[in-house]
Parts: C-alpha cells; sequence; structure tokens
C-alpha cells in the first residue's frame, strides 16, 4: 500500500505523472520508437496478456524473442498455440517474462512478480533471473541488497511505534513481539533502519556464495506461504528449517502464542489468506491502505475478511494506534479472566477445562 506499483507504471510509462517528468537519458519514454527500454513484469500475468490473442502472438508484440528464452523458462512449443485462459499463472509468467527481456531492454522493474506462484515455479523463475542480470552484466551481491534496504522509506510513526506499543503493552502486563512476513526479499528488510525490532523476518531469500553472489533462491514466500508462518508463531517453531516440530500434534494450551493473541496488520491481496485464518482462529486482521487503494480494503471489511481497515498512519494518538492498544487491553483482560477462572477451580479441587 506504500504505491510501489503506481511508481512501478509511472516509471515503465503506462501512467503520466501529474507533476515533474520521468526521462531516460534525458528523453521521455514516449520519445523513444519500437520496444521500451523499461519494461515492466506486473504481479498477476493474467491481466498483462490480451485473452483474444493466442500467446505466440503475445509474445512477439515487442518484437522477436530469442529462442534461448523461451528455452530457459521452459516455454513449451505447444503452449504457443494456447490462449491465456488455457495455461496456468506460472505458465503465462513465464511468456510475460520472455516478451519483457527484448534486446533493447535496459531496465525491468518486477512488481511482486511471483507472489501469487507455487514455490516451485517461484524457484525455477528467480534462477532464471539471476542467471540473466549476470549474462547480461547486470549481477549483484547480498551487500547491494542490504544496501537498498537502507534507502526504504516508512511510514508517518513506524520508526518510533515498536517503542511505543511494547511499552504500551508492558504497561498491561502483555509481552509484545514483532514479525514481518513478507514476499519481498529478506535482505532488503534487514537493511531498513526497523529490522531490529522484529523477533523474526520471514521473507524471499537467496543462497549466496563465498562472495555473496546469489547463486539460488533459498526461500520463496507466496501468499499461501505466509499462512505457514504465523503456524510457526502460534506454536513456537520459529526455524524455517523443522517441519518436523511444525506439523507434530500439539496441544492448545501447549502452544506459545495463541491466535486469539495475534494481531495480522497486512496492506496486499498476499495477505488476505493470513487474514482469514486469523479471523477464523479468533485473532484480529487489520488492513492498512493509502487513499488509492482505500476501495480494496473497503470489500476485504465488507466480506468479512478483515476486521478492521485504518489509513498507514503509525503516529502517536491515530486511529490505528488506538485500536491496537484496545486490543491489547481485551487480550490483558481474558488473560486475567482465564487466571482467575482457574484460580476459583482449583480453590474447590475441581478440574480446569482448556
Amino acid at each position: 500500500g506504500r504505491g510501489k506499483t503506481t511508481l512501478c507504471k509511472l516509471l515503465a510509462g503506462y501512467e503520466r505523472p501529474t507533476a515533474g517528468e520521468i526521462l531516460l537519458d534525458g528523453r521521455p519514454l514516449s520519445h523513444y520508437r519500437g520496444a521500451c527500454p523499461v519494461q515492466m513484469i506486473w504481479q498477476h500475468p493474467e491481466t498483462a496478456l490480451d485473452p483474444l490473442l493466442p500467446l505466440e502472438a503475445s509474445l512477439h508484440e515487442a518484437g522477436p524473442v530469442e529462442e534461448r528464452l523461451l528455452e530457459a523458462l521452459h516455454i513449451q512449443p505447444q503452449w504457443l498455440r494456447r490462449y491465456p485462459q488455457e495455461l496456468s499463472g506460472g505458465e503465462l509468467q513465464r511468456f510475460c517474462i520472455a516478451r519483457a527481456l527484448g534486446p533493447r531492454t535496459r531496465y525491468l522493474l518486477c512488481d511482486e512478480i511471483t507472489a501469487m506462484l507455487d514455490p516451485i515455479t517461484q524457484a525455477q523463475i528467480w534462477d532464471f533471473l539471476l542467471r540473466e542480470a549476470e549474462r547480461r552484466n547486470r549481477p549483484f551481491t547480498r551487500a547491494d541488497l542490504v544496501e537498498k534496504g537502507r534507502s526504504i522509506v516508512l511510514f508517518p510513526g513506524v520508526e518510533d511505534w515498536f517503542r511505543r506499543i511494547n511499552a504500551f503493552g508492558a504497561g498491561q502486563g502483555v509481552q509484545v513481539e514483532h514479525y514481518i512476513i513478507s514476499s519481498g526479499l529478506r535482505e532488503i528488510i534487514e537493511g531498513s533502519s526497523i529490522s531490529g525490532e522484529f523477533k523474526e523476518i520471514y521473507a524471499s531469500e537467496f543462497y549466496y556464495d563465498e562472495n555473496g553472489v546469489p547463486v539460488w533462491p533459498k526461500l520463496a514466500v507466496n501468499f499461501t506461504a505466509k499462512t505457514q508462518f504465523v503456524y510457526r508463531i502460534n506454536k513456537g517453531v520459529l526455524d524455517v528449517s523443522n517441519d518436523r516440530d511444525l506439523n507434530a500434534s500439539m496441544p492448545d494450551d501447549s502452544k506459545r502464542v495463541p491466535f486469539p493473541n495475534m494481531i495480522y496488520m497486512g496492506d496486499g491481496l498476499s495477505d488476505v489468506p493470513c487474514m482469514k485464518m486469523m479471523r477464523a482462529y479468533g485473532g484480529q486482521a487489520i488492513a492498512v491502505y493509502q487513499e488509492s487503494n482505500r476501495p480494496g480494503v473497503e470489500d476485504l471489511l465488507a466480506k468479512g475478511r478483515v476486521d478492521f481497515i485504518f489509513p498507514a498512519d503509525y503516529r502517536a494518538g491515530s486511529a490505528l494506534e488506538a485500536t491496537v492498544q484496545d486490543i491489547i487491553r481485551k487480550m490483558a483482560a481474558a488473560d486475567r479472566l482465564w487466571e482467575e477462572n482457574a484460580r476459583q477451580l482449583h480453590s474447590i479441587g475441581g478440574d480446569l477445562l482448556l
């Protein structure tokens, strides 16, 4: 909800700025003839392809495509004769990537291009992009990604949000922990000024060689995989390599963070499965937004997918802060009531129902 997609649209020439201008080598993109040197790949490939055209026609809209790209992206020859509605999202995204990587492409803007795809397809696509960046003499290192994170611009109030909420929780007798679950890159998040506030960061990441050069997608996080990390927090199994304990049966009273003691805050469609899960198990789901995407979050509220919607204003005294404080008060009160019930049952020699 920070405007990433809008910025990409502006940079790629899909939208015009309301003020100022965007130049490439001192020239507006509209002055370039033929394929645009700035290409964009969208999160939802089905919306980027004409449903009335066979995929071969869509593939060559911007000019000829190298055969090696089709092979590297595992695009099957028989797919070329099909229409978009006949292929999966992962298969369609391969066409979008091949189409965008023409010989004149100098900049490639990727708008969460694998967030809605299965983990295997995610890994294959990112492995291809790593190899292609190296082939085009555009390699990068882990340090490069961390450095990018240092320039992240935060929403108002985020910088001291954690200190304020932690202090409020402590005043209520509640220990507050913060986690981040993202389809973005862990390394960029680690470079941000708030990375130290999180007990754990769950995000996509690469495996690196001894020089910090990425060699393989180590972890790919999509919209369904996000729910796995909520379960990890719930059970206290934070190590992503420990699947045995994650999948083992565990009594509810042994779970480290019960769902009713969780608040999930999200700003995109990839957060919806976690939001729905949170509501189903007694937690709270909050969607934050900017004015440009308010209709989308209003729809989430109307359909019962979230409990609350708020502008992305984390400053002291904001409506978002007040509601989070109320939820923490509710958690504290519920715990006190449970403890009083347990004390009374114990005093009469009764059994505690868990």
